[in-house]
C-alpha cells in the first residue's frame, strides 16, 4: 500500500469528520485559505458542542478514496492473460509468449 493510500485509509478510519475534512483540504490544495482554517475551526467546535453565534452549520467533506491524485476511486483486479513478442525479458528467449 501506498504512503498516500495508507494516508487515506488513516482519515477515513482512525480520524473524525472534522479531522478528516482537515487532512482532505491539505491533500487536495497548495495551502490552507484563511476560510478553510475558519471553516476547520467551527468544525472542530461543532464536534465540542461548542457554539459560536453568526456562524451557519457546517458538515464535514471527510475524505474518500478518489478525492486525492493517485488514489483510485475504485479497486479493480487486473489479470495479465497472455504476452506476446517478448524481447530482452530476463531469461525469456526474445519472441517468446
Amino acid at each position: 500500500m501506498s504512503a498516500l493510500n495508507t494516508i487515506i485509509q488513516w482519515a477515513k478510519d482512525d480520524l473524525t469528520d472534522w479531522q478528516s475534512d482537515a487532512v482532505r483540504r491539505l491533500l487536495t490544495q497548495d495551502q490552507l485559505t484563511e476560510r478553510d482554517e475558519t471553516e476547520i475551526l467551527a468544525l472542530l467546535k461543532q464536534s465540542k458542542g461548542i457554539e459560536t453565534p453568526g456562524t451557519p452549520t457546517l458538515s464535514a467533506k471527510t475524505l474518500k478514496d478518489g478525492d486525492v491524485s493517485g488514489a483510485p476511486k475504485l479497486t479493480a483486479k487486473v489479470t495479465l492473460k497472455k504476452m506476446t513478442d517478448l524481447a530482452g525479458v530476463n531469461a525469456l528467449k526474445d519472441g517468446a509468449g
